[in-house]
């Protein structure tokens, strides 16, 4: 994965709404991400399709475990 930018954006409630909005304006601005929310299916798929469409890396964890998914 390509990164110019070495700053990591935190987005909580990144599974729908404002916060996977969220995540796609700031993939477009080539941040790298760490997303949070509780639907763990919904930030799998978040999270590939912005790898793919902006080649940036993207971490994400759900609560309570907080397991980091690389």
């Amino acid at each position: 994965m390509t990164t110019t930018n070495q700053l990591w954006v935190l987005i909580t409630g990144a599974s729908s709404g404002f916060g996977a909005e969220f995540a796609r304006q700031y993939a477009e601005q080539v941040h790298s991400l760490v997303l949070v929310a509780r639907r763990l299916d919904r930030l799998q798929a978040l999270a590939e399709i912005l790898r793919r469409q902006y080649r940036i890396e993207v971490a994400f964890c759900m609560p309570p475990a907080l397991v980091i998914v690389w």
